[in-house]
């Protein structure tokens, strides 16, 4: 079993809760949803606050399964 250097899954985690911010940013600005506040600076914090906890939860759950990133050789 071939192991992944630290720099790579420090690579994986940052890009994929990059995207996952990303994502959940331009989702959230899309979707107005009618109880949350009209005020365009507001909603901004409570789009950035739900991308940020969104990004948070995928290290944690990168974090949990760390075999996610062993790679497994066939011989």
């Amino acid at each position: 079993m071939a192991r992944v250097s630290r720099a790579a899954k420090w690579l994986v985690a940052v890009v994929a809760s990059a995207v996952t911010f990303g994502l959940s940013l331009w989702l959230a600005a899309v979707v107005k949803l009618p109880f949350l506040p009209k005020a365009h600076a507001d909603r901004w914090v409570i789009n950035a606050t739900f991308a940020a906890a969104m990004a948070a939860g995928v290290r944690v759950s990168e974090r949990m399964s760390p075999s996610l990133l062993t790679i497994r050789t066939i011989r």
